[in-house]
């Protein structure tokens, strides 16, 4: 018994000797799901073994072409492939991902392609590496005519070969995928790191960009995803509000969200007086913000205090500023404010005017002072304060012409304390 015992060990650690080995030097992959082995690179003969969803493999050659696969219509390559435990033959493309070219990886993960990692729960001894499907939608005749199908992995294998990955980027003919940022950072508290992603999808045909943050951390079972936050404000039209995203803040266990939420005013939930509104033209506005706290026990991060509403506060960019009943240079007055005066935004006003013979739009806000004035004055006019987004808000807002077409910012809108790479304000029109 005690030389079998030996013997044991003895395999494990080659294993693990070979495992690292073949991230570090070789070509490898990983199995996406359930993949079968076959004898050559076809359907024709039966399948001689299988794979499960997570272990590492060898890449020992790959076809030339690549070949269809009649139920999914689309094409990949075959590669021949060997496992750790000896297991040899040919599994087609669609269900392994393959370590990609370091001169491909993405610039955000350039540092941590092959970097050996410390994590838990059996990757105490890990590598992250990168890799990727690669193949077409088959929708012509011709290849060339093919567009692309391609998705990519962060792959995280221990020393026995098991590995986890996340899909961080993907294209193919409904749309796309990118990686916007990308940490590793403790926020549990438990002294190992968590994997921190910013991801940006969009449809095809479509310019309105779905982002999306995540947390994934290597709890029991596994890389669970711990938590996950929707960034995009939509406005209309396939468009993004002024404030383009949620603002998010990762400070230790605390993830806190803040946001300007531009609404319909008949589902406002200030509870203050809107007066008469244009469901066509006008939004009420309200800042949102809630806060989420690292659960222990259940392993994920829940809501530690509810969503909290309150109104914008701005103040006058003039010595004097003239309130006006109605949206427009002939309004009537109803007061004025200085410079010292705080007004609360109530309501965002597009009215469209022309100029030089081009429609533009031009904002209005509908503001109440504390001395209980309340009416209309253009959106140029004041500047948000105390809020996350008040430097992006004023420059879209004084702007000539602000158009939420062109509206976009390379800003991550993230804030994760203690990363120098973290920001959330951006000021530059159409940088994207």
């Amino acid at each position: 018994m005690r030389i079998l015992i030996i013997i044991t060990l003895f395999f494990i650690t080659n294993l693990s000797i070979a495992s690292t080995d073949l991230v570090l030097n070789a070509r490898v992959a990983t199995t996406l799901s359930g993949v079968n082995l076959y004898p050559d690179s076809t359907y024709e003969k039966q399948s001689v073994s299988s794979f499960k969803a997570g272990e590492l493999l060898e890449v020992i050659d790959e076809t030339t072409l690549e070949y269809e696969d009649a139920s999914q219509n689309q094409k990949f390559k075959w590669y021949k492939v060997k496992s750790l435990k000896g297991k040899e033959g040919w599994v087609y493309g669609d269900g392994i991902a393959v370590m990609i070219p370091e001169a491909r990886v993405d610039e955000k993960l350039k540092s941590f392609h092959k970097k050996k990692l410390n994590f838990k729960n059996g990757f105490e001894k890990s590598i992250l590496w990168v890799a990727g499907i690669e193949g077409r939608d088959n929708f012509h005749q011709k290849d060339f005519l093919n567009p692309p199908y391609k998705e990519y992995y962060i792959v995280v294998s221990n020393e026995k070969g098991n590995c986890m990955f996340i899909n961080f980027s993907s294209e193919n003919a409904r749309g796309d995928m990118k990686l916007r940022y990308f940490l590793l950072h403790d926020t549990t508290g438990d002294g190992v790191d968590e994997v921190l992603i910013q991801t940006s999808s969009f449809a095809a045909d479509n310019p309105f960009e779905n982002r999306t943050f995540e947390i994934f951390s290597f709890q029991t079972g596994g890389l669970n995803r711990i938590f996950e936050e929707r960034m995009s404000l939509p406005f209309k039209n396939n468009t993004h509000s002024p404030a383009l995203f949620k603002y998010v803040e990762v400070d230790h266990e605390i993830v806190r969200i803040a946001y300007i939420d531009y609404l319909s005013c008949k589902n406002s939930k200030l509870g203050i007086d809107y007066g008469d509104f244009n469901k066509k033209k006008e939004h009420c506005m309200e800042y949102v913000t809630y806060t989420y706290g690292w659960n222990e026990r259940t392993k994920q991060y829940r809501m530690l205090y509810k969503e909290s509403r309150t109104p914008l506060v701005a103040g006058s960019r003039r010595d004097i500023l003239t309130i006006k009943d109605a949206p427009s240079i002939i309004g009537k007055s109803v007061g004025t404010a200085n410079r010292s005066d705080r007004m609360e935004i109530i309501k965002h006003h597009e009215r469209k005017v022309i100029e030089n013979g081009v429609q533009r739009t031009e904002p209005y806000f509908f503001v109440k002072l504390r001395s209980g004035i309340s009416g209309y004055i253009k959106a140029d006019e004041i500047g948000f304060i105390d809020i996350e987004h008040s430097e992006l808000l004023n420059y879209f807002y004084q702007s000539a012409k602000p158009d939420l077409k062109t509206w976009m910012t390379k800003k991550y809108f993230l804030n994760v304390v203690g990363d120098n790479r973290s920001s959330y304000s951006g000021i530059k029109q159409g940088q994207e």
